[in-house]
């Protein structure tokens, strides 16, 4: 089967046969594997048989690259609502926030009415601590009418949420599972005075006596630049260097202030480009754009939560244009955003969550490792992760990127606040939502 013109995986193929088939499909494949094909597949198919869809994603950066992205190819046809923007509300095809989505199931049921399908980009964020109760909501309260459509990362689970969203929605939930990547992933590891090794390696040098005795303060002295420099001399570029702190995010990239990874004819051509897209976006008196105009004509950027929308889709588009070789970037840019580059970059393994460093999630490393190995383009990707040898352990580093990604599990929560809101909404039916939720089901 082709869509566009390209010979659909077997995954896609089998998705979009459930839909033909007027199903709710729950689908799971790994990061960059081309789930997007079947939100488009199902995109055409409601412009085609004039009936609407609305598509959800967890957060508004995310909304608001699918409706740049969609609104190029179907123009008008496209709207956005979000907490800060509203385009084109009464479009066929309506992209949208989960809360956002959750809040018109309430407020203004009336506009679901024609609403055919919903896609639910990243479902997994089920168990998101700060937004997992809204997607429990939206599939609980939604209209018996919509079919769903749900996008989901690799995860162990997928049939015990099916299960529970059948049950839910009193229909048959179809899954659809692809585990193999298209551009297979390579794991390495960068040690200070050893460079790059495997884990197998990584775990000799752990265990070597010098290093157990090694002083804590190696973490200081720690140059995480090096790694950069390799990647760069391997020709493994276009790379993304994942930092989980905006400040040093930005610390990182203007530190590179003499580090060049384009000629001088690409680098006139990239200042060019980033200036025009400043004047498209009224951004040429903004001073953090212009500082960043030498960077980026060193084929160097960066891109977090706290900059401004404008901003970030100038960033998002020079990237795509191949002028960015480097980008220093927060964990948000890995979350549906489609900006895969050949290597990703790991300043570490861990994150600090206010107390102490925490292994990240297996989930979480491969949303963010995923980025690497641009399909079509790239034979194989490469995560490198900078390691602090007297502070990590091996066996660890293994569990997150070798065992078993995490279950999605419930983290249904709801404050005072939210049951007030709720019980205006629902009134005595507010009682549903502790009988139907993720948590109740299988504590059932």
């Amino acid at each position: 089967m082709e869509f566009h013109g390209f010979v659909l995986d077997s995954f896609q193929e089998e998705s979009i046969k459930k839909i033909e088939e007027g199903k709710t499909v729950l689908v799971s494949a790994p990061t960059g594997s081309g789930k997007t094909v079947i939100a488009e597949y199902v995109i055409e198919k409601a412009l085609r048989e004039n009936f609407k869809v609305i598509y959800t994603s967890p957060i508004k950066a995310l909304s608001n690259q699918k409706f740049r992205n969609f609104n190029e190819v179907y123009g008008d046809k496209v709207g956005i609502q979000t907490g800060d923007v509203t385009i084109n509300a009464d479009a066929p095809i309506l992209i949208m926030t989960t809360e956002i989505f959750r809040n018109m199931i309430y407020e203004s049921p009336e506009r679901l009415r024609d609403i055919k399908n919903v896609i639910f980009d990243e479902v997994h964020f089920i168990d998101d601590v700060a937004r997992g109760t809204v997607w429990e909501e939206s599939i609980i309260f939604a209209p018996a009418h919509i079919h769903f459509i749900c996008l989901s990362a690799t995860i162990p689970n997928l049939e015990n949420i099916a299960e529970w969203i059948s049950s839910v929605r009193n229909t048959k939930v179809e899954t659809i599972s692809e585990s193999k990547r298209v551009v297979p992933l390579f794991h390495y590891y960068y040690v200070p005075g050893e460079g790059v090794v495997n884990l197998n390696k990584l775990k000799k040098i752990v265990n070597q006596q010098n290093y157990k005795k090694q002083d804590r303060r190696q973490r200081f002295y720690f140059d995480w630049f090096e790694v950069i420099d390799y990647v760069k001399k391997i020709d493994h570029l276009p790379a993304i260097y994942f930092v989980f702190s905006r400040k040093v995010v930005e610390d990182y990239a203007f530190s590179c202030q003499k580090v060049y990874f384009l000629s001088k004819a690409e680098s006139v051509k990239a200042r060019e480009l980033y200036m025009s897209y400043l004047d498209k976006y009224d951004l040429k008196g903004n001073a953090s754009a212009l500082k960043l105009a030498d960077l980026v004509a060193n084929g160097i950027a960066f891109h977090h939560a706290g900059m401004i929308p404008t901003m970030k889709e100038v960033v998002e588009r020079m990237f795509t244009s191949g002028y960015i070789k480097l980008v220093f970037a927060t964990e948000t840019f890995a979350l549906g955003i489609n900006m895969p580059a050949r290597s990703v970059i790991f300043d570490d393994i861990r994150k600090y969550d206010g107390v102490s460093f925490r292994y990240m999630k297996s989930r979480d490393y491969y949303q963010m490792a995923g980025r690497a190995g641009r399909r079509g383009m790239d034979v194989k990707g490469f995560s490198y992760t900078n390691v602090r040898v007297s502070e990590i352990d091996p066996i660890l580093i293994d569990k997150v990127v070798n065992g078993q990604q995490e279950k999605v599990v419930s983290q249904f929560n709801l404050s005072f606040n939210t049951i007030i809101n709720l019980y205006g909404n629902l009134g005595e039916n507010i009682f549903e939502i502790h009988e139907k939720n993720f948590a109740n089901f299988n504590n059932g």
